[in-house]
């Protein structure tokens, strides 16, 4: 088993899926065109044969995966790792900008910032303006 001889497979699956879509798409206007039953029959036979080059095909590659399936399942594992990793990272990002958001806040209110930002039952944003609090000794 060699990657060309499973690239040969795959391309030859491809190329006879498009010719699968082709007949497919001219049974469907067949049929949408009140035909023959000649007509259907003979584009029967053709998605037909096709479909049997697609079962010969498969076997094919089913008979080249025994050497891939270490492979493919690393791989599986691999994107799956992923993404975790993407799900994982997502959610840090939300919550190291809610923190910046949140000691930004601070500082604008320790600064005597006109208005402090409050997350609301709904959470939303609200704005409103800060209460100075004025100390004295």
């Amino acid at each position: 088993m060699s990657l060309q001889d499973l690239n040969e497979v795959l391309q030859l699956e491809l190329h006879t899926l498009t010719e699968l879509e082709e007949a497919l798409r001219e049974e469907r206007g067949l049929l949408h065109a009140d035909p023959s039953t000649e007509a259907l029959e003979r584009a029967c036979e053709r998605r037909q044969g096709i479909t049997h080059r697609l079962l010969e095909l498969r076997d094919r590659r089913r008979d080249l995966d025994p050497a891939l399936s270490a492979a493919r399942e690393l791989w599986n594992r691999v994107l799956e790792q992923a993404q975790v990793c993407r799900a994982l990272n997502d959610l840090v990002g939300a919550f190291v900008a809610h923190r910046a958001q949140r000691v930004s806040g601070m500082l604008e209110v320790l600064q005597g910032g006109r208005n402090v930002r409050n997350y609301a039952a709904d959470a939303t944003l609200a704005v409103e303006p800060a209460l100075r609090v004025n100390a004295r000794a």
